[in-house]
This record gives structure tokens, C-alpha cells and sequence, in this order.
């Protein structure tokens, strides 16, 4: 455990990564972990080390093909499943597995391990867990999701939507936690099509959505995540349609400086305009025109005319 600890103490400095590597640290500290795959305290110094290891922007593929190779997947999933209580272990063991699923292919050896995605989702209906364990279990299931068809199928076919909606009406005193959860809902029904509205529907989604938006007008975490929930539900009543786009343009006005809003907004807005264009006049009123226009200087949003097309 020290050994581990003081590898992770280096860790938090990128500058002395290659130091680790000199040494062959990180070698040093998956065998530690796999001696030790019941220990949690050695465990949990194990995943705050790779959590650092890996989210340096210049990491090799190779080191994180090695961690892999060596079976730390399984050995850190089924510790979080036997120490279900673990808070501080349980948020390093999340962070490891998130940042080691920014690599695409350890992304797919994630979710192809059978226990990851039922562990990590049961982790949100924990009545012991807290603060930022719940944060970082959403963060691994969204980048789990991200990009990934048979790991969003996963995540999906293992109750996810119900399960993390749920959880968010629990939890709506949390705005940080709400948007994290936005954000891992975006993932999941990013491309949706006309017949999932019966679901949706079904779920609440448009409700929560709006009510959060609704009641914490000044979070721009909530407000962020709201723009890009209502982005990707694809409603085909024209009055819901109406009501989205009228709180992605307060979003927008209240929210001038944070381009997430920004971005999220603009791209609601225009499928809502385009499905029903009899709501596209909304825009052209003075109001709206200035936040759009105002939305475009700061962000130079392209545009282009048919001229510009034809040439």
C-alpha cells in the first residue's frame, strides 16, 4: 500500500510521469494490484494512480493497452461490487475506469467485461454512497456511451433510462448532479428517432427536463444540460415543441457568456424551427434576434447563403 501511495503521490505531477515510467511505476503498480485484488486500500491507490497516469494528454496507447492486458478491468469492477460501502475507493475506482475509457478500445474492453455496467449503475441506488462517488458513476457511464453502439445498448437494455431518471428525482436538490445526469441521458438518446417519443413520453423526460429548467433559471449547469435534453427528444407535439424552444431562448438570454448553453441552444432551436416552421417566427422577433445575433458574434457561428452554396 505505501508503495502504491507513494507512486500516486508522483501521479498528480505530469512532469514526473516519466520519472514513473523510468522506473517502470506504473508496471510496479498493476502487479500490486493484482496481488492484491481483495485489498481495497491498495486497490484504491492503485485507481487514483491510473486515473493520473492516463488522463495525461501525451500517455502512450501502450501503457493503457498494458493496464488492460493485465486484467485490471475485472480486478477494480468486482472490488467496487464487494465493497459496496467504500465511498473514497468506489470515486477512484469510477475515475480510473473513465479516464481508461477515453481510449477507444479500452472503452469496448470496459463494457465487455459482464459486471462493469450493473455495478457502476447499481452504485446510484446506493443509499449510503454520496457527492462525488454518484458524479463520477455517471461520468463513467457517459463515456462509456460515447461513440460506443454496443456499450450505449448495454447501458440502456440494463434499465438505465428509468433507473438514472429516477435517481435525478432524488436528487434534484444537486443542480451539479442533475446536469451530470442530463449529460449521461443526452448520450443515451443522441439520435433519437420518432418512435422512441412513446418511451420518452412514458419516462417523463420532457417534464423533468423542463421543470428543472423552470425552477433554476440562474444554474448554468442546468440550464447546459436542459438545452441538450431538449436538443435530442424528439417531440412531435407542436405545443411541447414551443415550450422547449421558449426556455432554450431565456437559456440562451441568461446565459450569454457560457458557450455550452450557446452551442446546445442553437442546435435545439433548429431542430424544433425545422420539424415545426410555423414556430420558426419565435426567432425573428426583436428579443430573440438580439440573443441570437449576440450568440453568433461571440462564438462565430458560421453561416452560409444559397449564393454562397451556388459559387
Amino acid at each position: 500500500q505505501m508503495a502504491c501511495g507513494f507512486w500516486r503521490s508522483m501521479s498528480y505531477d505530469f512532469q514526473e510521469h516519466m520519472t514513473i515510467y523510468r522506473f517502470n511505476g506504473v508496471q510496479a503498480v498493476v502487479d500490486s494490484m493484482k496481488r492484491n485484488p481483495t485489498k481495497f486500500e491498495i486497490l484504491k491507490e492503485g485507481c487514483f494512480f491510473i486515473q493520473n497516469i492516463v488522463c495525461n494528454p501525451e500517455v502512450s496507447r501502450d501503457t493503457v493497452n498494458m493496464i488492460v492486458a493485465n486484467g485490471i478491468i475485472p480486478i477494480v469492477v468486482d472490488a467496487v461490487a464487494s465493497f459496496p460501502t467504500k465511498n473514497d475507493f468506489i470515486e477512484a475506482a469510477c475515475g480510473a475506469l473513465t479516464n481508461l475509457a477515453i481510449d477507444e478500445n479500452a472503452r469496448s474492453a470496459i463494457g465487455q467485461y459482464s459486471r462493469t455496467i450493473p455495478t457502476i449503475l447499481s452504485i446510484l441506488e446506493s443509499e449510503i454512497l454520496e457527492g462525488d462517488v454518484l458524479h463520477s458513476s455517471l461520468s463513467a457511464l457517459k463515456v462509456l456511451a460515447k461513440e460506443n453502439d454496443a456499450n450505449k445498448a448495454m447501458i440502456v437494455n440494463a434499465g438505465a433510462v428509468d433507473r438514472v431518471m429516477k435517481f435525478l428525482k432524488q436528487h434534484t436538490d444537486d443542480d451539479y448532479l442533475v446536469a451530470r445526469g442530463f449529460g449521461l441521458l443526452i448520450e443515451l438518446t443522441r439520435n433519437g428517432t420518432e418512435s422512441d417519443e412513446t418511451t420518452i413520453e412514458l419516462n417523463g423526460f420532457f417534464d423533468l427536463v423542463t421543470s428543472e429548467m423552470k425552477k433554476r433559471p440562474g444554474s448554468v449547469h442546468i440550464q447546459a444540460g436542459g438545452c441538450g435534453m431538449l436538443r435530442n427528444l424528439p417531440l412531435s407535439r407542436r405545443e411541447q415543441a414551443e415550450t422547449a424552444m421558449i426556455l432554450v431562448l431565456e437559456a440562451m438570454k441568461n446565459h450569454s457568456e457560457d458557450s455550452m448553453v450557446q452551442f446546445e441552444g442553437c442546435h435545439a432551436l433548429l431542430w424544433y424551427s425545422s420539424k415545426f416552421p410555423e414556430l420558426a417566427a419565435m426567432l425573428q422577433s426583436e428579443e430573440n434576434s438580439r440573443v441570437l445575433f449576440k450568440s453568433h458574434l461571440r462564438y462565430d457561428i458560421p453561416t452560409t447563403t444559397s449564393d454562397d452554396e451556388e459559387s
